[in-house]
């Protein structure tokens, strides 16, 4: 009998409402999640990256970075640095890195839970339709996840809107067919379409598909 082993993921995220989701979201997959906070205040996407390096990818199987688009144009260089090694690490080494983005940042994937968002301005729509008394408490919610995954909005909702549109991020992958092992994608190479790069998108929609994958026994 082939064993499964359970995949290691290592997130690392940008701000507290991503923390709290993928925290909760953790508890309801088959995948370990470590989650890595990066405070992108501290040097924006350069900092980034060598909190990448310093933590590597010993001890997990897959990992996702996860960042706000927000300072795409004013930090170009380390962002485009920022994919280049990820998707050096690609070649390089057996576990695999993707990248992950929204524009201009998580808070438009959260919007997209809800069937009445229709791509407006995203702070408005929190307030006005999740009724937080500002953004702040909105950030800081540890309940995050399943506020945006109850009473008619659900994280299948924001994956169906996503499956519909293009992403600036892409992450192209072929699926792998091994006997025992706990990863069945291989990453080929991270994608930038720079027509996108002022249209509100994300391509959260891989990282369901990406961990789909990965934790098919």
């Amino acid at each position: 009998m082939i064993r499964y082993t359970k995949p290691k993921a290592r997130l690392f995220v940008e701000g507290n409402t991503e923390y709290n989701y993928f925290k909760e979201l953790g508890k309801d997959i088959d995948i370990d999640f470590a989650i890595e906070p990066i405070d992108m205040r501290g040097g924006g996407y350069k900092n980034f990256l060598l909190q990448i390096k310093k933590k590597g990818f010993l001890g997990c199987t897959i990992i996702f970075v996860i960042i706000d688009l927000d300072k795409v144009c004013e930090d170009k260089d380390n962002f485009d640095n920022l994919i280049k090694y990820c998707n050096n690490q690609n070649k390089r080494t057996s576990v695999p890195y993707f990248v992950i983005g929204s524009f201009k940042d998580f808070e438009y994937f959260a919007c997209l839970h809800s069937k009445e968002y229709k791509n407006g301005d995203t702070t408005n729509f929190i307030l006005k339709n999740y009724k937080y008394r500002n953004l702040d408490e909105f950030k800081s919610d540890t309940k995050i996840f399943n506020f945006l995954n109850s009473n008619g909005k659900s994280k299948e909702i924001a994956i169906e809107k996503l499956n519909k549109k293009q992403a600036y991020i892409k992450n192209e992958y072929r699926p792998v067919n091994k006997s025992s092992g706990d990863i069945t994608i291989k990453p080929i190479k991270i994608h930038i379409d720079k027509n996108l790069e002022h249209v509100k998108n994300s391509n959260m929609n891989e990282f369901f598909e990406v961990i789909g994958q990965a934790i098919k026994k």
